[in-house]
């Protein structure tokens, strides 16, 4: 519940973020060239889907995905061309789904309020399970059964 709440929360009130600084408008072509090098060089062959070159902090960072059967996705500084991740292979695997599911991201902002509610809901349904026990429980005492369950 405390997770879905602060999400909700972070949704509605965005925390400032720092202000990112521009890409160097004339190194953006050798940027883009080393990245899409640096590319090749890690998958000799594979079908380019996306490439995205971005500052990340004090440096350019490229971010490419590989088109095909295979496709993952890859990252690189964009000045030397060293390798920064590589992820995972891209697409939809069942874990992922699963999770994105559980925490209501498939639904959006909607998704959240409704994980929300279910959490609370889950929790009420509980205490007030455990009050009326008790209160079943505190009458059996007096009538002197004095076993847990009927």
């Amino acid at each position: 519940m405390f997770l879905q709440s602060q999400r909700l929360w972070e949704s509605y009130h965005p925390a400032a973020r720092p202000a990112q600084r521009p890409l160097p408008e004339d190194d953006l072509a050798r940027l883009l060239e080393n990245t899409i090098a640096a590319a090749r060089r890690a998958a000799p062959g594979a079908e380019l889907s996306l490439v995205e070159v971005r500052m990340q902090g004090e440096r350019p960072r490229g971010d490419l995905l590989l088109a095909g059967r295979n496709s993952r996705e890859l990252s690189f500084d964009a000045r030397s061309g060293e390798a920064l991740v590589e992820a995972a292979p891209a697409g939809i695997n069942l874990g992922d789904f699963m999770l994105r599911r559980h925490r209501g991201d498939i639904l959006g902002l909607s998704g959240y309020w409704i994980s929300l509610l279910c959490g609370v809901a889950l929790f009420t349904l509980g205490v007030t399970g455990l009050m009326l026990y008790a209160k079943v429980f505190l009458q059996r005492l007096r009538s002197g059964r004095r076993s847990l369950v009927w």
